[in-house]
């Protein structure tokens, strides 16, 4: 069973980083993904970008947000308007699964 397991998280994992850097590519979308495997502690990442600024902080993007809204209600145009962050939890994808 644990060899199985091990296997089939190994093919999960590379798909996952497959499909973030298909994403990526095909689809023109900035991709951060971070993996920690809770039994060994160990984090994979991938970035898209390799930029020291990406990915941005829940912090810095809640900034971004304010600028562009502000912008937009100084101009009066609206287009300028970036919708709010989607923060999404395995909850969420659960659903969406069923």
């Amino acid at each position: 069973k644990t060899k199985r397991t091990s296997e089939r998280l190994g093919r999960r994992k590379e798909t996952l980083l497959k499909k973030a850097h298909e994403m990526a590519k095909f689809c023109d979308i900035d991709v951060a993904l971070t993996l920690r495997i809770r039994k060994t502690g160990r984090y994979i990442t991938y970035k898209s970008m390799d930029l020291e600024s990406w990915p941005p902080s829940k912090k810095q993007i809640a900034i971004a947000h304010c600028i562009s809204r502000s912008l937009a209600l100084l101009t009066e145009n609206w287009q300028l308007t970036y919708p709010l962050p989607l923060n999404l939890l395995p909850h969420n994808i659960e659903r969406t699964l069923r």
